[in-house]
């Protein structure tokens, strides 16, 4: 996209700066969410390690990891952005 005048450019980058910070505050939602969600299973574990079967135990563990994989995921999109505010242009 080629704008014609400085004012049109400074406004597009506002834009796309604007953009840019939701998506990080998204991000820091999602990471949150993760954060209380892994928190809350393990918690379940520890409470009702007892009356768990192994297979339910191995379901549970196997959703706790998945979790972590997705808030680590979450984490690294997190630094992609917060690289891309440092510097919107490219070229």
């Amino acid at each position: 996209m080629f704008n014609r005048t400085e004012a049109e450019e400074r406004r597009y980058l506002e834009a796309i700066v604007g953009k840019l910070h939701q998506a990080l505050k998204e991000m820091d939602d999602k990471v949150s969410s993760t954060y209380e969600a892994v928190i809350e299973a393990k918690k379940y574990l520890w409470d009702n390690a007892a009356a768990l079967d192994p297979a339910e135990r191995a379901a549970n563990r196997v959703d706790v990891s998945l979790t972590i994989d997705l808030g680590e995921k979450a984490i690294a999109k997190r630094r992609r952005v917060q690289k891309l505010l440092q510097s919107p242009y490219f070229g």
